[in-house]
């Protein structure tokens, strides 16, 4: 018995390692057995169901859910508990992740609060916590030891995580007609809405363990993520399996027993980073250039939605289905003498940017002279890191800048964590972003992070508007070329959703993207 749909953090988390610093190999590192449990964490009362994940047909986790009742009585409510352990490879080196969540619920499904849990090796668990309070969720965050707080609007009629699975083994739900419901996404901090779609009639299928059943496909879509679940569910509505197109393969989930979930076969062949590269003409000394003109196909998508339009990113829609666009990217030289542009909230220390801890301000000042202008403290900062990080590794999703500014390690994330922080610390606006990278000789482009400092050449009360300046603190230097094409950018504020949420453009063209180059100089 599947309790309900594979998770939304399972999926963003492995779009997360799928970010890396292709553009820098490190090392292998030796490999590590998953360790099996010895039984739940959480609460061994009630009905427990294992399932296994496998991405391309190879094993990459595994899901405990466990359900039980609040107390005696139909109006008791539910808690229910999901452990998600996932290990697999990137850039040949072993990522390892284990996401708690428990949600407690009303006997009508309604959301009465929530406990996740997400533990990386190389950085501290996270920790969000949220109590409904009548259409107020209260929301406690710990990220790197330090601690959050703010409060969610929510709807009236909002619905917990787990509700999924009492629509599928109620009556509501008909073939041909869509029942949708909202709920509290805990890994992506937000509200967003379910769609459940049923199938007209059973047909028959072949499950992922060799069964012939016949089984009814369930379409799941959910307006937060930008790829719907397939489950197949038997005539009480239970799910047999799951499936999901996910970075160009198929991303499934199943039953099986407590022995088969956490038998250790994992890091046989599947490899998150080196799978997810996309093919590229080669360009000579790509990140030297001052300009590159690519052309992208995103199969299935509008391409002029996905990438963003810059002051060094211009994307034109070419003729066709739109699936084509035409993305102009120019090298933005670092101003050296420019002033910081004017973002008061772009300054504040976050969870995730810490701006205010006494070590990323320690590097903040090592990596410029105190009476530096904004546009050398930039270049500095991008300088700077990528000179001190020296163990550049793939072992880590998503450190803190105060973790990061600690053990000095990690990928693309970590750098561009670090440099936002500290150019925070010195006075300049900054964000990060998100998109493709350019691996420079080898005629291909991978998921990656990079930041963007505020900078304004004639100063605030110039006439011309400030810039923002993108620069690779994984690139020695820090400007880049044409070798980055944007998808999305973030702030990384404490007031938006989770900074998985971030990765979410990357979901949308792993799989599905072809990039030309045109033109190059």
């Amino acid at each position: 018995m599947l309790r309900f749909a594979l998770p939304p953090f399972a999926a963003l988390s492995l779009a997360a390692a799928a970010l890396g610093l292709p553009a820098q190999f490190a090392p292998a590192q030796e490999e590590s057995a998953p360790v099996a449990p010895a039984g739940s964490e959480l609460n061994p009362a009630g009905e427990t169901a294992w399932s296994v994940l496998t991405l391309g047909g190879e094993k990459i986790g595994w899901t405990r859910t466990t359900t039980a009742p609040l107390g005696d009585g139909p109006n008791a409510g539910t808690r229910t508990e999901q452990e998600t352990s996932m290990e697999f490879q990137r850039f040949g080196q072993s990522i390892a992740m284990t996401v708690e969540l428990e949600t407690t619920e009303s006997a009508d499904g309604a959301l009465r609060g929530f406990t996740l849990v997400t533990k990386n090796p190389g950085a501290a668990p996270t920790r969000a916590v949220g109590v409904r309070e009548g259409d107020v969720l209260h929301l406690t965050t710990t990220v790197g030891g330090k601690e959050s707080t703010r409060d969610v609007d929510l709807p009236a009629d909002l619905k917990s995580p787990a509700y999924l699975d009492d629509v599928l083994t109620g009556d509501a739900l008909t073939p041909g007609k869509p029942l949708s419901f909202k709920t509290y996404f805990p890994e992506l901090g937000k509200v967003g809405t379910v769609t459940l779609t049923k199938a007209a009639a059973a047909e028959p299928v072949v499950t992922p363990t060799g069964e012939r059943r016949s089984l009814t496909v369930v379409t799941v879509a959910q307006d937060v993520l930008p790829f719907p679940t397939t489950l197949y569910v038997d005539e009480e509505g239970e799910s047999v399996f799951e499936s999901m197109d996910f970075l160009g393969q198929k991303l499934l989930t199943y039953e099986v027993s407590q022995e088969e979930a956490v038998r250790a076969v994992f890091n046989k062949g599947a490899d998150m980073g080196f799978d997810t590269l996309v093919a590229v003409d080669v360009v000579p000394n790509v990140h030297s250039t001052q300009q590159v003109v690519y052309r992208v196909t995103v199969e299935g998508a509008e391409a002029t939605k996905l990438f963003l339009s810059t002051a060094s990113q211009q994307v034109e829609p070419l003729k066709g289905t739109g699936e084509q666009a035409k993305i102009t990217v120019v090298g933005l030289p670092v101003m050296r003498e420019a002033t910081a542009g004017v973002a008061p909230d772009l300054l504040k220390s976050t969870r995730y940017l810490q701006s205010d801890d006494p070590r990323v301000i320690e590097h903040a000042k090592a990596a410029a002279p105190e009476d530096a202008s904004a546009g050398r403290i930039a270049e500095g900062c991008a300088e700077y890191v990528s000179r001190v990080l020296t163990d550049k590794n793939f072992s880590t999703a998503l450190a803190s800048a105060a973790e990061v500014a600690e053990n000095l390690s990690g990928d693309c994330t970590e750098h561009s964590v670090l440099c936002a922080a500290m150019l925070r610390a010195r006075g300049v606006p900054s964000r990060v972003c998100v998109g493709l990278v350019t691996i420079p000789g080898r005629g291909q482009m991978g998921g990656h992070m990079w930041v963007e400092a505020l900078l304004d050449a004639d100063g605030p009360a110039g006439p011309a508007e400030a810039l923002w300046v993108p620069l690779d603190p994984t690139i020695t230097g820090g400007a880049i070329g044409g070798g980055h094409l944007l998808l999305g950018r973030s702030d990384l504020s404490d007031d938006d959703a989770s900074p998985v949420a971030s990765f979410l453009p990357m979901l949308e063209v792993i799989g599905r993207l072809t990039v030309t180059v045109v033109e190059s100089k």
